[in-house]
């Protein structure tokens, strides 16, 4: 099962996507929203959705390198 990971950063939004198993994830693309145009990102989302790239998709959570919660 191939899994679409979504990192919802205040400044960037990270997708990556998993191999067929869904053992392994890689960076697929990295997503820099004009500021109040959130709408852009969910239709990259589904686009990449249409293509068939992933059965699951997953959020991951707000946390920096430290462990503390980034972002809102």
């Amino acid at each position: 099962m191939k899994i679409l990971a979504i990192d919802y950063g205040t400044k960037n939004i990270g997708l990556a996507l998993s191999d067929d198993r869904g053992k392994l994830a890689f960076v697929y693309k990295v997503l820099t929203p004009p500021v109040g145009r959130r709408v852009d990102v969910f239709d990259e989302i589904k686009k990449i959705w249409g293509k068939g790239k992933g059965d699951k998709i997953i959020n991951g959570l707000a946390n920096g390198l430290s462990g503390k919660k980034t972002g809102s």
